[in-house]
């Protein structure tokens, strides 16, 4: 179920296109109309902006078509058989006891090498 701010996002966008869409088929007319090439350049410009911005909220909306679909914000745990989860948890186990051999450094370690000076004879 969407969310309160997935709601306003979308009207947001939804918003948007219904701004964006009839300035690009109003764009493509003149683009189809004897203009001069300077014109014709502006025209083309910003077609290709608007055409762009459309193409973006589109698959933004799309996605989160995707994302409903698949039962967003929610994500149910997966359940397993027992013998499975039994060997993960037997796995689980096994890396925290391997992450024990670890430590952290200590402050001078991450410092570098640093050796005691040693006296200079001249």
């Amino acid at each position: 179920m969407p969310t309160t701010a997935e709601t306003a996002f979308r009207t947001e966008l939804n918003a948007a296109l219904d701004v964006i869409s009839p300035q690009l088929r109003g764009l493509k007319d003149i683009a189809a109309q004897q203009i001069s090439a300077d014109l014709m350049s502006d025209v083309q410009s910003q077609t290709t902006e608007r055409q762009m911005r459309e193409d973006a909220i589109n698959a933004v909306l799309a996605a989160m078509d995707l994302l409903d679909a698949n039962g967003y914000p929610d994500l149910p745990g997966a359940v397993i058989q027992g013998s499975l989860f039994a060997e993960l948890q037997e796995h689980i186990s096994d890396v925290a006891s391997a992450a024990v051999v670890f430590q952290a450094p200590t402050p001078m370690a991450e410092r570098g090498d640093f050796n005691a000076p040693t006296a200079k004879i001249s």
